[in-house]
């Protein structure tokens, strides 16, 4: 399985967004990867506590509002 997370502020808003994308790649070399739905996503702050959850859609893709300028973990 691959995990891929990037960050985007959209236009006039106050957060951040962490957007993750969940994919199965296969057992085999060279096999497409395929989105994967139902994934719970959380986004921790520096201190460990929760600031934010999201499931992953049929893209495999969820996106977390975070705010602006800080270090965060996804798991």
């Amino acid at each position: 399985m691959a995990v891929a997370a990037t960050m985007w502020t959209p236009a006039q808003a106050a957060d951040t967004i962490i957007r993750v994308r969940v994919q199965h790649t296969g057992d085999e070399v060279g096999a497409k990867k395929e989105p994967v739905e139902g994934v719970a996503v959380v986004a921790l702050d520096a201190a460990g506590k929760e600031i934010g959850r999201d499931e992953t859609d049929a893209k495999g893709i969820a996106e977390i509002p975070v705010p602006t300028g800080g270090s965060f973990t996804v798991k």
